[in-house]
């Protein structure tokens, strides 16, 4: 296992998941601060207006209403966890029956599930269920598990495109998404969001292993003035998560 972690190797997150539980999605950070910490990632935009991958330094949002668009330097992230993505273990996969098995492979070929994961995965796919929330949010915000009651969910069929996204430590739950956490993007980028669940036909999968975690916070006034004490934050990130 030694040999597949680089001591140069962390990942950037800006944020915090609590922060978006109590309606702070407000973006602060723009497209080209994040890109200036990894050319990998996932994230949330301005006003929660869809779900963000950034797969080799392009930027992408997937909004529910419309196809997916490559985001500018100038557009501003409320969340986001980047990363240099140089990875270290790669193989084919087939047959991968939903996100739990996905998690169980992972976390066999990490050996270990105490340190950061990065994984991208492009291939077919059966099914992939994505949700993405409702555009045109206003402040002031509800809080997540509000919107999420909006959210548009849709199941694709045999469709290839890439997922990708992170395994975090169980520790860092409220900080960051506890376990697996995945978005997608298809081939000719028509359709992305969040995966709620997904089978996999065939793929190739890499993996990357990552041993430092380094938090950007907002400075702004409704940051520092927000109650991120937030009360069934466990519960409502697994709800989101689907």
């Amino acid at each position: 296992m030694k040999n597949n972690i680089s001591l140069k190797s962390g990942i950037t997150q800006f944020s915090t998941v609590n922060s978006l539980l109590v309606g702070l999605y407000d973006g602060l950070f723009p497209v080209s601060h994040i890109c200036s910490h990894g050319n990998f990632g996932i994230g949330c935009p301005d006003t929660m207006e869809g779900e963000m991958l950034i797969n080799n330094g392009e930027c992408y949002v997937a909004p529910a209403d419309r196809q997916p668009r490559l985001m500018g330097q100038d557009e501003k992230v409320a969340f986001a966890q980047m990363a240099w993505f140089e990875p270290s273990i790669y193989f084919p996969v087939t047959h991968i029956k939903d996100k739990e098995r996905l998690t169980e492979i992972l976390l066999e070929q990490a050996q270990t599930s105490n340190l950061f994961i990065g994984f991208r995965l492009t291939g077919t796919f059966s099914a992939v269920k994505i949700r993405q929330p409702p555009s045109g949010l206003t402040p002031p915000y509800p809080p997540l598990v509000e919107v999420l009651k909006e959210q548009t969910e849709v199941t694709h069929s045999d469709m290839r495109g890439t997922i990708l996204g992170f395994w975090t430590p169980p520790q860092y739950q409220g900080t960051s998404v506890a376990g697996i956490h995945i978005h997608f993007l298809d081939e000719e980028k028509l359709c992305g969001g969040h995966v709620m669940d997904i089978e996999i036909e065939q793929g190739q999968l890499e993996i990357q292993l990552y041993h430092r975690f380094d938090l950007h916070l907002p400075t702004d006034s409704v940051f520092l003035d927000a109650d991120l004490n937030y009360e069934n934050a466990d519960e409502h990130i697994r709800t989101a998560e689907g």
